[in-house]
């Protein structure tokens, strides 16, 4: 198997400052003896604005806009060898405080209590498990939008 990175950096980590602009974050990843190419896997959200050369015919560094942003934000590369066996990946955590608005609330009132929200396995590509806890007990309801804002499901 081959092994991850040995490093993954970033322009621009704390992501809060690029947000819904044009701007972008240039990501960079060391090679790998043996690798053949590079698989990027970076926020559901986020958009690969275009390999960044000279390194762009191996895959080794991508552009990335930044919409919106989501808590626990990471960018992950993971080298591919002959006949596409997979490596170790390496995860860059991006920061994300301050700029992650949350998006719960109750309906009518004001939370008097604290509430955790936990969305997991983050990333998903399909389906994902919602852990409400609430130090009021109160009734939740939940909708589940996508990044433009449409409701996915009630």
């Amino acid at each position: 198997m081959l092994a991850a990175p040995a490093t993954l950096t970033a322009t621009v980590t704390n992501i809060c400052t690029i947000v819904g602009t044009s701007n972008t974050s240039r990501f960079t990843a060391k090679s790998v003896t043996g690798a053949t190419g590079y698989v990027w896997t970076i926020p559901t959200r986020a958009v690969i604005d275009s390999p960044v050369a000279p390194l762009a015919a191996n895959g080794l560094r991508i552009k990335v806009r930044f919409p919106v942003a989501g808590a626990n934000d990471s960018v992950y590369v993971q080298p591919i060898g002959a006949g596409g066996c997979s490596g170790e990946k390496k995860v860059l955590k991006l920061t994300t405080t301050n700029c992650v608005t949350p998006v719960f609330a109750k309906a009518g009132t004001s939370l008097t209590g604290t509430m955790n929200v936990k969305v997991f396995p983050n990333p998903s590509t399909s389906n994902f498990n919602l852990q409400l806890l609430s130090s009021d007990n109160a009734q939740a309801k939940v909708k589940v939008m996508d990044a433009q804002g449409r409701i996915k499901k009630r």
